[in-house]
């Protein structure tokens, strides 16, 4: 009921709720993690799942260094239980934070180990999300260059985009 009271709170956009509520959901399923009534694989899934909403919450929040530490603990779980789809899926949610924290080099890093498990599972619709984020990077690589040469994007003309590099990180 707390995961579901989360969600709702998430497609609000009530975002300091949801992150109570999951927080909280999490809480419950690690206290039950090992009780014997209850099925321990099931319960590691859904702790998996919910460690990645709250990632995605915290993403949500521009905490984006929370949300890479959350993942990995999501990641650890879905190693475990050797879940490869939910591994390919941790791996892109890493990399997008890392995008988001203009670490490119990072980004890449994670977004190929998404792209090798969409690979090993012939997974299409895996590999179409890859491609869009490996093409994210392309461009990212691009522009920072020309940016780093010329410190604006256009020709000359009143729509043209000056942009300041100094809030780039060095990769």
């Amino acid at each position: 009921a707390l995961q579901f009271k989360a969600i709702s709170y998430g497609k609000r956009q009530i975002l300091d709720s949801t992150e109570y509520f999951l927080k909280k959901s999490i809480k419950i399923v690690e206290s039950n993690l090992y009780n014997p009534i209850v099925d321990s694989t099931k319960n590691k899934l859904l702790l998996s799942n919910l460690k990645s909403n709250l990632a995605l919450n915290y993403t949500l929040q521009k905490k984006f260094n929370k949300s890479i530490d959350v993942n990995f603990e999501a990641l650890l779980l879905a190693k475990k239980l050797k879940n490869r789809k939910t591994e390919m899926n941790i791996y892109g949610y890493i990399a997008q934070n890392y995008f988001d924290l203009n670490n490119y080099r990072k980004a890449e890093e994670f977004y190929l180990k998404e792209k090798e498990i969409a690979k090993e599972l012939n997974y299409n619709i895996g590999m179409a999300f890859n491609n869009i984020h490996i093409g994210n990077i392309t461009c990212c690589w691009k522009w920072i260059r020309k940016w780093s040469e010329t410190r604006f994007l256009g020709n000359g003309n009143k729509h043209d985009v000056y942009v300041d590099t100094s809030h780039f990180k060095t990769v």
